[in-house]
């Protein structure tokens, strides 16, 4: 299995600048696929993100 690391940085290089949503989600997810998937790999077969716009954009 290929593991890659994405970090904030990495994030604000692609998007040009930090925002809420770059700071905030990254760190909710983590959270979120550490309780969806305990001590295995993150299966993204059927995983998908809805995000709205952020009130400070």
């Amino acid at each position: 299995m290929h593991q890659q690391t994405i970090t904030i940085y990495d994030l604000e290089k692609f998007l040009c600048h930090l925002c809420e949503g770059l700071v905030v989600e990254p760190l909710v997810m983590q959270e979120v696929m550490k309780e969806l998937y305990p001590n295995q790999p993150i299966d993204r077969t059927n995983l998908h993100i809805v995000s709205k716009p952020s009130p400070l954009d």
